[in-house]
């Protein structure tokens, strides 16, 4: 299994680009993977999302309403960690995200959508905090990957 750097990260306040899939939702973050030399089997993307640089500190993420989607709108399991040592006052969570995306073609060029609702900060459903956390804090590694060496035929 490899662990996809994710290229481009955007987000679309439903200004152009693709329809709009949750109507519910008032943000869309765009990710966007592309393969390398190699193609992959099983592969599994994560992003690290700092929703206090995204949003600023007046909105937060609703409670539970992360969604992810793939390109042809349908939903994709979504794992979610909560960085242990970053805590801002206005409730902004910086969250690890990360889904199996499958088989990676050569130089394959794949989209997916994040979907959140956001809220002001301090209101009742405003985002609370995740069981599952990580620690980012390890020396120079960034991503753990094995891009190095061509999968074994």
């Amino acid at each position: 299994m490899n662990a996809l750097p994710i290229v481009a990260c955007f987000l679309a306040l439903g200004l152009q680009g693709p329809p709009w899939r949750q109507p519910a939702c008032d943000c869309r973050v765009e990710i966007r993977v592309e393969g390398d030399l190699y193609h992959r089997d099983d592969c599994r993307a994560v992003v690290v999302i700092d929703f206090e640089r995204l949003l600023g500190p007046a909105r937060v993420p609703a409670a539970g309403s992360l969604v992810l989607t793939d390109s042809a709108g349908g939903r994709v399991a979504l794992e979610a960690a909560e960085d242990s040592r970053v805590h801002h006052g206005s409730g902004n969570p910086v969250v690890r995200l990360s889904w199996q995306c499958g088989r990676l073609d050569r130089f394959e060029d794949r989209v997916w959508h994040l979907y959140f609702r956001t809220v002001a900060a301090g209101e009742p459903d405003a985002w609370r905090r995740l069981d599952e956390t990580f620690d980012r804090d390890t020396p120079g590694l960034v991503y753990a990957t094995s891009f190095e060496q061509p999968e074994p035929d």
